[in-house]
C-alpha cells in the first residue's frame, strides 16, 4: 500500500517542472568537504542520484520508453534507500511521520531532477550533448558506482 503510494507521488512529481537557476555543485566537489560514510551526506547523495536518473528518464522517454522507464525505476530505488536512512536516523516515528519523511525525499530528488535537467539544457547549447562532458557524466558514473554498475 505504501509503496503505491510511493510510485503515485513520484509519478506526479515527474511529469511537474520547474524553471529556476541552476545551482548544483558535482558529487565529487560535495565529497572533499563532507564525510561520505556520514548518515547524512549518505541521504543526500542518495537524493542526488535520484533526481539523475529520473532526469535522465525524462530525456530518454521520446528515444526509448522501455530503457526509460528502468531508469526512473532505478531513480525510485534511489529515493527509497534515502527514505531508508531517512528512517534509521529519525528512528521514533508515526506513519504519518513516515508518510511525510516519503514526500519530502521524493519532493528533495524532483528539486535536484529539475537542476539537472536545466543543467542538461545548458549542457546541450554548450556542447550538443544531454550531459557527456560535463560534472553529470561524473555524477552519473558516481551513481553507477553505488548500484554496483562499472
Amino acid at each position: 500500500m505504501m509503496f503505491k503510494f510511493i510510485i503515485t507521488l513520484f509519478v506526479v512529481l515527474i511529469q511537474s517542472s520547474s524553471s529556476f537557476a541552476v545551482n548544483l555543485k558535482p558529487i565529487e566537489e560535495i565529497l572533499l568537504s563532507r564525510n561520505q560514510n556520514d548518515p547524512v551526506t549518505e541521504h543526500y547523495l542518495l537524493q542526488r542520484c535520484g533526481g539523475l536518473y529520473a532526469s535522465l528518464g525524462i530525456a530518454m522517454k521520446d528515444q526509448n520508453e522501455s530503457e526509460a522507464a528502468k531508469t526512473s525505476e532505478t531513480a525510485m530505488l534511489f529515493v527509497m534507500a534515502a527514505f531508508e536512512i531517512d528512517k534509521k536516523i529519525k528512528n521514533n516515528y508515526s506513519d504519518d511521520q513516515a508518510n511525510k519523511l516519503i514526500t519530502e525525499n521524493v519532493e528533495q530528488a524532483s528539486i535536484f531532477r529539475d537542476e539537472y535537467i536545466e543543467q542538461m539544457k545548458i549542457n546541450w547549447t554548450e556542447n550538443a550533448a544531454l550531459f557527456q562532458g560535463s560534472f553529470m557524466e561524473d555524477d552519473l558514473n558516481y551513481c553507477k558506482k553505488l548500484l554496483g554498475i562499472n
